[in-house]
């Protein structure tokens, strides 16, 4: 489906979304051709960060409610909340 999706448009963003860390992630992403990891915040560790950024990707963290926790995110250099 999602090679379909890459057929009819080359430029839309593909991210993979995931509550647990990935054994090889870098694999996994170029798999669905991602340009982005979106990861509960909860999940994501220093080494996932730095594999992240360290492969020119984005990284995305979800459901994040309370404040301190949004600033320390941030100040990681996360590229977007959700919540």
């Amino acid at each position: 489906c999602l090679k379909r999706l890459r057929a009819l448009d080359s430029k839309i963003k593909i991210g993979v979304l995931a509550a647990a860390a990935l054994i090889d992630l870098k694999s996994y992403l170029a798999a669905f051709d991602a340009c982005c990891f979106i990861v509960a915040y909860d999940c994501l560790t220093p080494e996932v960060h730095q594999e992240i950024k360290a492969a020119g990707l984005e990284l995305m963290v979800w459901t994040v409610n309370k404040k301190a926790e949004w600033q320390n995110l941030i100040d990681l250099g996360v590229d977007a909340i959700c919540t």
